[in-house]
Order: C-alpha cells, then sequence, then structure tokens
C-alpha cells in the first residue's frame, strides 16, 4: 500500500536528503522510521503527504501514484494547533468537513480521556493532552494509513502507554502505522518492520515478537564453525566485529547445538532492545566518533 520508487530530494543544491531511496510496505502493522537528526525522517513524511514534491521517483499509496490523501492521517508536531481554540473546536472542525457523526468524535475524546479538558483553549494542554488531541484529529476519519511525526516526545507515562496501546489496537484492525521516532525502546515494543535512514538510503530490518535477540562472541578462530553451524540450522545472524547477533524462539536449543557441536564461545547475552542494536551497528561511526 505504500511505494517509494528511486525516490530523491534535495531542499537545495547543496543539501541533498534522500538519493534513489526505496521502501515497500504492503500490510497492515506498526513500521519504524529510524534515523540521525537531519536523516530525513520528517521529510519522508512529508512527501509521503504530498507536503512536499520530491526531484525524481514515484511515490504509490494505495497502488496510486495520484492518491487521494482522503484515507490518510497525519500526526505532526503540535505546531498545527490553534492555541486560541478548543480541542473540541478542532475536532468539530475536521468532522464537518468530512462529514464525520458526533458520536464518532464523542468516541474519540472518551478514548483519549479528554473530557475534563476539551473545551478548554488549546494553550492551557500540556504536551501530551496536545499528543492525544491530534491522534484523535486524525483516527476521527478512519485513516487506512497513518504517519506520526515523534508523537512520544515529551509525553508522560499515561500518555505514552494510551497512545502506544491505541496504535496496536490500530494495527490490528488492519491500519499501515509508520512512526517516526528517536524513542526506540517505544518502537521496539510496537514495530515488527523498521526502516532506517543511513547516507540518504532506507534500509529495512524485520522482526519476529515470539523471537528474542542474543548476542554471542565466540572464542578465538571459532567464528567460522559457528557461522556455518547457524547456517545449516537456518537460525536468522548477523556478524559484525563484536560477534554474532542471532535471533531465536528457544534459546535452550542454540545452547544445545553450541554444546554438541564443541564450539568454544566467550559469552551469549539477550539484547535488550533489538532496534538499539541495529542502530549501533549501522551507526557505529557516529558513536566512536562521540566517544
Amino acid at each position: 500500500m505504500i511505494e517509494l520508487i528511486d525516490i530523491s530530494f534535495k531542499y537545495n543544491k547543496n543539501k541533498s536528503i534522500l538519493e534513489n531511496a526505496n521502501l515497500s510496505i504492503t500490510k497492515p502493522g506498526i513500521y519504524g522510521l529510524i534515523g540521525p537528526n537531519g536523516a530525513g525522517k520528517s521529510t519522508l513524511l512529508y512527501l509521503l503527504t504530498k507536503l512536499l514534491t520530491p526531484d525524481t521517483g514515484e511515490i504509490k499509496l494505495f497502488g496510486k501514484q495520484d492518491y487521494s490523501l482522503e484515507n490518510v492521517g497525519f500526526v505532526q508536531d503540535n505546531r498545527v494547533l490553534y492555541s486560541y481554540l478548543s480541542g473540541q473546536d478542532h475536532l468539530d472542525y475536521i468532522a464537518s468537513i468530512h462529514n464525520i457523526d458526533k458520536n464518532h468524535v464523542q468516541h474519540y475524546i472518551q478514548k483519549f480521556q479528554m473530557e475534563e479538558y476539551i473545551h478548554d483553549a488549546v494553550s492551557s494542554y500540556s504536551l501530551g493532552m496536545k499528543q492525544r488531541l491530534l491522534l484523535a484529529l486524525s483516527l476521527i476519519k478512519n485513516p487506512t494509513i497513518l504517519f506520526l511525526d515523534e508523537p512520544f516526545n515529551g509525553l508522560d507515562p499515561a500518555s505514552t502507554i494510551l497512545i502506544r496501546e491505541s496504535l496496536k489496537q490500530l494495527a490490528n484492525k488492519g491500519t499501515i502505522v509508520l512512526i517516526s521516532s528517536h524513542n526506540l525502546l517505544e518502537i521496539d515494543q510496537m514495530s515488527t518492520k523498521t526502516f532506517f535512514i543511513k547516507d540518504k538510503q532506507l534500509i529495512s530490518h524485520e522482526y519476529t515478537y515470539d523471537m528474542i535477540t542474543v548476542r554471542v562472541i565466540p572464542a578465538q578462530n571459532t567464528s567460522e564453525v559457528l557461522t556455518t553451524f547457524l547456517t545449516a540450522n537456518n537460525f536468522t545472524h548477523t556478524k559484525d566485529s563484536d560477534g554474532f547477533l542471532i535471533e531465536v524462539n528457544d534459546i535452550n536449543k542454540l545452547l544445545q547445538g553450541i554444546v554438541q557441536n564443541n564450539i568454544s564461545i566467550q559469552s551469549i547475552t539477550e539484547v535488550a532492545s533489538r532496534i538499539e542494536e541495529q542502530y549501533r551497528q549501522l551507526f557505529r561511526e557516529d558513536f566512536n566518533h562521540e566517544l
């Protein structure tokens, strides 16, 4: 339903953001969009929602280049809200444009627990209140695709949990949710596939939720033996300078195979955040520079 084909974009001749970037999302779910500041995460969302136009390449939503945004929601930062209007004013305006029933609007006011302040001016809202309102404004038109730009920035725990669970429910009901965020832990808890922006390209990494990721550091001169074992037994794995990252649904099966094949290892540890580990590998030079 979302396809980018060889997309390039630059703000000026000296500032290229994306170069021949490709992305494909074909089924409902939650997808993460990760990258350093200035990598082009927000730019990509602006391209998808026609706020910007690519220099070259094709963008398709619903299989069409000439697509309508009628079934697309976009949660931007709270600067799109009018401080002197109430939350109810904002919702009523969107409802009037899309001929949305008042009961449907009320459903989202209750869902995001906004009853106590919905008639107050947005200028009095906390960041969490504004994020709830922004999400409600996007969801009242029942989008098939939802884009979110940094939805967890500065949120209190209650708002974070509420928004996270709402997005999971949306995905389970058939919505494609694409989230740009610096919050690696939140993306790790929700997404089954993540796109990293690196060197003006999009790199995808897919996850299976019944799996855990472990890091195995082999003993000296045993890397080739371990690689052969992992490949022969269909373990999904990647190798880097620190050892092997291996996805398993039964760690005992991995340990048993290592022992039976007399493979010496220095250590095996579970990776706390799959996305953080992947980020560290992709942007290792940034960490080395900072350290």
